[in-house]
């Protein structure tokens, strides 16, 4: 007979499941006539598995170790297949033997506790050029977890938050999107909820370009002078639609070091400082420019 793992209150978890047999073999011995209708019963019958019933008023707060006896078992086994009760149920002439003869398992109590969660996939927008992703947001941030208390234990030492799945989330709309997504439970552990929604907000990138001539030159000895070519340079970059074109222009400042000067050059690299963050490309047209340093 199939034995399936027993069900307990949702606030314990099996810890030791080694004591429960995937099968139990039942002997019988009894009179031919009654084993020759019960076989014949049993073949045209369903065989239910055995689904251990557990006595929630055995259960102790603190966790422990149930062991179910010969006697409760064949108790079980009666309730759980109606042939082989009417059968056997209250015949003294049969004699029933089990192997194993007893089943043991062990539990303990869950606690829970609220842990942050973070998306561990990716975002693709696809082959469309020119977007970029404004926002990305969880709700909820943080769910519940339900475990033993050594396996939460180890999970807020080792990982410390809860992972969405890492499936790519393709993303092809220029606006404010949602997508359901599962969470990844470690092994052992139940979340409440067990996925997120994962909003998103996709905006399109602006074009944008001014010439400067204010090209700053730095560690030049005092009593030289040096003259660029060309004395000025243009910019690109790409920018959402809200960041203004003059406060950009104020915070580029570009700079050439006349330190980098090396043997056999007449060309000196171009550089920025503290290039803006809301940039999302930048170009210069030249990235260098040719110099003659005279004596003043």
């Amino acid at each position: 007979m199939a034995v399936e793992p027993p069900t307990i209150p949702q606030r314990y978890a099996l810890v030791d499941t080694k004591g429960i047999p995937k099968e139990i073999v039942i002997s019988i011995t009894a009179s031919g006539n009654d084993l020759l209708r019960y076989t014949f019963r049993q073949w045209i019958s369903a065989k239910p598995p055995l689904k251990l019933a557990v006595d929630t008023l055995q259960i102790l707060p603190e966790g422990g170790y149930l062991t179910f006896s010969r006697e409760e078992l064949i108790r079980q086994i009666k309730n759980t297949n109606e042939v082989f009760n009417e059968q056997f149920g209250s015949s003294n002439e049969s004699r029933i033997a089990l192997f194993p003869d007893y089943v043991s398992f062990s539990y303990s109590p869950l606690v829970e506790k609220r842990i942050g969660v973070f998306f561990g996939g990716q975002v693709d927008l696809g082959e469309q050029g020119n977007r970029v992703l404004v926002s990305l947001t969880l709700i909820p941030d943080e769910v519940t977890a339900f475990g033993r208390k050594t396996l939460i234990d180890s999970l807020m030492t080792h990982q410390g938050l809860i992972s969405t799945e890492r499936t790519p989330l393709m993303i092809n709309n220029e606006r404010v999107s949602s997508y359901r997504v599962a969470l990844i439970a470690p092994n052992g552990i139940r979340l409440s909820p067990d996925s997120v929604t994962v909003t998103t907000e996709v905006a399109p990138l602006k074009y944008n370009s001014f010439v400067t001539n204010n090209i700053m030159v730095r560690n030049l000895e005092e009593g030289y002078s040096i003259r660029l070519f060309p004395s000025s340079i243009k910019i690109s970059y790409l920018a959402l639609d809200n960041v203004s074109p003059s406060d950009i222009a104020a915070q580029i400042h570009p700079y050439v070091d006349v330190n980098e000067i090396t043997e056999g050059s007449n060309k000196l690299k171009i550089k920025l400082q503290n290039a803006p963050d809301e940039l999302h490309m930048i170009q210069l047209e030249p990235d260098a420019v040719e110099f003659i340093i005279e004596k003043e």
